[in-house]
C-alpha cells in the first residue's frame, strides 16, 4: 500500500492533491514553524499529519499507523517557551539553564501516558496506544477521536443543553471518573474543553496532562482554571483529592445546564453569590440540583467526595433505578469484566456509607466502571451445522437520523412486553443494525448478515430477563443463566459469541459503541477474535424493563 496517497488533514485516501480533500476539505501545506513536518515518520510506524493544536506543554498531530492501518492522535512533548526545533527540523532542544525544568515536565508527560494506560478499558476516556521517546523528546499515541469538544457542541446549540441531553452525554464521563478514583487517579483538569464528543455522540475525557496517579504527590505542580477548579487547587496549602474532580465536573454540569459559568471558588469564598440551576428555570429534580450544589461546595469536607457518590446522587434517585444498580452489584461477581480492585472499592464504599447514613446497596454499585452491566459473558467458537446456512434476510429497518433520538420522544408503558415499548425496542434495535452496517461499509468490511434465528433467540433471552423477578439476585442469575444455556444449546449456538448487557442508552450510535467496547474487553479476557466489525452473522434482541433499563442480547459469529 502506498501511504503517500493519504490526506494529511484526515488520513483518508486521496489521489489528487491538486484539489482539496473531498472528505475534509484540507489543502496540503506544511505545519507552522517549530512543528514537525507533514508526512514525516516517527518510530518507523507513524505518519505525521496536520497539527491539531499546540499548548504550553506539547503539540498534537493527527497521524496514521502504517502497521495497524488506522488513524491516531500523536501528542509530542514540547515546551513552547523554552524549546525549539534543531536544524534537522525534528530534534527538540533547550538551553542548559532550562534542562532541569524540561526534564521535570517531561516526567509529568510520561506520567500522563501511564495514567491513560491504566484506563484503556473505559468508554469515557480516550485510549492510549503507545509511548516512545525520539527526537530528544517524548510522544504519546492515542486513539483519534473524531468529533468536537463539548464546549464547541454546546456553543453550536445556543450555549446550553437540555437537562436530558446533559445528563445523558456526561453519564459515561462520571462513570469513567468513578473508575479512575477507585484506582487512585485524579484528573484535575475537567472542563467542557477537555471532554470530546465522538461522531456517535459519546463523551470522552481527554487531556490528562495534570492527572496524578496512585502514590504520587497530589499537591505538587498544581494547575487550575478559575471557573472549574476548587479552592484547594487555587491555594498553596490546599489538599487535593477525588473531591477536586467532583467540583470541576459539577461546574461543567452547571455551565452546560444554565449557559452560565459558575462563580469561581475563591470569588464565592469572598462573598460573590452564585445562583442555583433551578433559579435559572432549569428543569432538573431537587435531588439533582442538591447533588450539584453539594459537588460545588467551597470546602472539600462539605463536598461530595468521589465520582461514585456523584453518580449515585445524579442517576440512582428512585427505588427502581436503585434496584437495577443493586442487581449490578450481585451480577458483577459472575462477570468476566469484573476486577478485584473494583469489588474492593465497592465494599469500601458500602462500609463508609453505612457509618454515615442508612442507604441501599445501590449506592455501592455506582462505583462500577461500565454503564450498567448485569451480566457480561463471551464464548467464541464455531457453530454447529444446523445454523451455518441460515437465511440472511435483513429485517425492515428505519432510517437513522443525523441527530441522536431523545428518549422522551417515545411513550413508555409499565410493561416492556406491551404496546409502544416493544415497538420502540425493535425500532431502536434496527437502528443499531443500520449504524453497524454504516460502520462496516466505511471500513470496507462486507455487509453484516442479520440472522433471523440469532435474533429470535436473542429476543427471547431479553424477554426472559425482564420477566424474571428480582433482577440481580442469585435466583435471577441462576434462572437467566440456565435459560440462556438451554436456548443456545437448542439451536446449536452454545459455542457462539454472545453478550448480555443492560443500560439506559437510547442513541443507536452510543449503543453500538458500548456493545463493541464490551466485546473488545471480553475478547481480550478470553483471547477471542470475533467482533461486530468482522462477524459473518449477527442477531440482536432488545427489551426494556419497567424501570427503564434496556437488556441488550447480541449473538454473533
Amino acid at each position: 500500500m502506498d501511504y503517500n496517497y493519504r490526506c494529511m488533514g484526515c488520513m483518508h485516501e486521496q489521489f489528487d492533491f491538486t484539489v482539496p480533500c473531498p472528505n475534509c476539505g484540507y489543502t496540503e501545506h506544511q505545519n507552522k514553524p517549530g512543528q514537525l513536518p507533514v508526512r514525516s515518520i516517527l518510530h518507523n510506524q507513524y505518519i505525521i499529519g496536520r497539527s491539531l493544536g499546540a499548548g504550553g506543554f506539547g503539540i498534537t498531530y493527527i497521524g496514521f499507523d502504517i502497521h495497524l492501518l488506522k488513524r491516531v492522535c500523536i501528542k509530542e512533548y514540547f515546551l513552547g517557551n523554552i524549546s525549539w526545533r534543531d536544524r534537522d527540523g525534528f530534534s527538540v532542544c533547550c538551553n542548559a539553564e532550562c534542562a532541569k525544568r524540561f526534564n521535570h515536565e517531561k516526567a509529568r508527560f510520561i506520567e500522563e501516558a501511564r495514567v491513560l494506560a491504566q484506563l484503556d478499558d473505559q468508554p469515557g476516556v480516550v485510549k492510549v496506544l503507545n509511548y516512545f521517546e525520539e527526537n530528544q523528546t517524548a510522544y504519546i499515541v492515542m486513539d483519534y477521536v473524531e468529533g468536537k469538544s463539548l464546549r464547541s457542541y454546546v456553543n453550536e446549540h445556543g450555549g446550553k443543553l437540555t437537562p436530558m441531553e446533559t445528563f445523558s452525554l456526561l453519564r459515561p464521563v462520571v462513570q469513567s471518573l468513578a473508575t479512575m478514583h477507585a484506582k487512585g487517579i485524579v484528573h484535575l483538569d475537567i472542563s467542557p474543553s477537555n471532554i470530546m464528543l465522538t461522531e456517535r455522540g459519546v463523551a470522552k475525557l481527554i487531556d490528562f496532562g495534570a492527572a496524578k496517579g496512585r502514590n504520587k504527590d497530589l499537591n505538587s505542580d498544581k494547575v487550575f482554571k478559575k471557573t472549574y477548579s476548587p479552592i484547594e487547587q487555587r491555594t498553596p496549602d490546599g489538599q487535593i483529592g477525588s473531591y477536586s474532580d467532583v467540583y470541576a465536573l459539577c461546574a461543567t454540569f452547571y455551565e452546560i445546564l444554565t449557559g452560565q459559568k459558575p462563580v469561581g471558588s475563591l470569588e464565592r469564598q469572598a462573598g460573590e453569590p452564585m445562583y442555583s440551576p433551578r433559579q435559572y428555570g432549569i428543569g432538573i429534580t431537587s435531588e439533582q440540583e442538591q447533588a450539584l450544589i453539594n459537588g460545588l461546595a467551597i470546602e472539600p469536607d462539605n463536598r461530595i467526595q468521589s465520582a461514585a457518590d456523584l453518580y449515585f446522587y445524579l442517576y440512582a434517585q428512585d427505588d427502581t433505578t436503585a434496584n437495577a444498580s443493586n442487581a449490578l452489584h450481585a451480577a458483577i461477581q459472575n462477570s468476566h469484566a469484573g476486577s478485584e480492585l473494583l469489588m474492593n472499592a465497592l465494599e469500601e464504599e458500602k462500609q463508609r456509607r453505612q457509618k454515615g447514613q442508612k442507604i441501599i446497596i445501590a449506592a455501592i454499585a455506582a462505583s462500577f466502571t461500565i454503564l450498567v452491566a448485569l451480566v457480561v459473558i463471551l464464548v467464541v467458537g464455531k457453530p454447529s451445522d444446523n445454523t451455518s446456512n441460515q437465511s440472511d434476510n435483513r429485517p425492515d429497518a428505519v432510517t437513522v437520523s443525523a441527530e441522536p433520538i431523545p428518549s422522551d420522544t417515545f411513550s413508555y408503558t409499565q410493561s416492556s412486553t406491551e404496546g409502544s415499548f416493544v415497538e420502540y425496542d425493535d425500532k431502536l434495535r434496527d437502528q443499531v443494525y443500520d449504524v453497524l452496517a454504516t460502520v462496516r461499509a466505511s471500513e470496507g468490511s462486507p455487509d453484516v448478515v442479520v440472522n433471523p434465528t440469532y435474533e429470535e433467540v436473542a429476543t427471547r433471552i431479553a424477554e426472559q430477563c425482564i420477566n424474571t423477578p428480582n433482577p440481580g439476585s442469585d435466583e435471577w442469575n441462576t434462572t437467566i443463566q440456565t435459560f440462556i444455556n438451554d436456548e443456545l444449546a437448542s439451536y446449536g449456538l452454545s459455542q457462539n459469541g454472545w453478550l448480555l448487557y443492560s443500560c439506559m442508552l437510547t442513541y443507536p450510535e452510543s449503543v453500538l459503541e458500548v456493545l463493541e467496547e464490551q466485546i473488545d474487553i471480553l475478547n481480550s479476557n478470553a483471547s477471542g477474535t470475533i467482533t461486530l466489525r468482522n462477524c459473518n452473522s449477527v442477531g440482536i434482541g432488545c427489551r426494556t424493563h419497567a424501570n427503564g433499563f434496556k437488556y441488550w442480547i447480541v449473538i454473533f459469529l
